[in-house]
């Protein structure tokens, strides 16, 4: 049975069941590991502390000599002509403006990432321009984005559900041991 976020105490607790990134920040500062990072950094900091591996990437007190400089990043009222930063996130209320201008078909496909990564004096309208392109629709999917991956076998699988419909099934799928999870996903590419 899954355990509760407050009572994960074994590294094993942590590899067997599904973890939100915000779950497991929570998980992070119980214990004392680090919460920075992508995912899988957070997951590993926390794994190594649990098992008594402490070093410096696992460790909050590690991280406290530097500081992270602040950067420019793109906030509402959007505009096509807005020119991207360098690092842009892709924020939820960024998110939703690009759904709006593209009714709802707004897609973060791989150019998109690359675009909001390195954009060179890209605007919002190119990065629109770049989630039309369906040319990486079918290219892997890397195993650290479950979320994506599970949603695609439900297309293959059951196309005809609705977006709520779909929401559920992940939620419910989410709530499997990874060993059911690893199971259904291993032909997804």
């Amino acid at each position: 049975m899954r355990p509760d976020i407050e009572h994960v105490s074994r590294a094993q607790d942590v590899h067997d069941w599904y973890w939100t990134k915000n779950q497991l920040v929570r998980i992070a500062r119980r214990v004392g590991a680090r919460r920075s990072g992508t995912k899988q950094q957070v997951t590993d900091a926390i794994v190594a502390m649990l098992n008594g591996e402490v070093n410096d990437a696992s460790s909050t007190t590690a991280r406290t000599r530097g500081r992270i400089a602040e950067r420019t990043v793109l906030s509402p009222p959007y505009s096509r002509s807005m020119q991207v930063p360098e690092g842009q996130p892709l924020s939820r209320s960024l998110r939703e403006w690009l759904e709006v201008e593209m009714a709802g078909d707004f897609t973060a496909n791989a150019a998109v990432r690359a675009l909001l990564k390195e954009p060179n004096g890209a605007t919002l309208a190119d990065l629109i321009a770049v989630s039309g392109s369906r040319a990486d629709a079918g290219a892997p999917i890397g195993a650290q984005f479950e979320r994506n991956r599970f949603l695609r076998f439900l297309a293959t699988s059951e196309p005809g559900l609705s977006r709520s419909e779909r929401e559920q099934r992940w939620r419910d799928f989410r709530q499997l041991p990874t060993s059911e999870r690893l199971r259904v996903l291993k032909e997804v590419p």
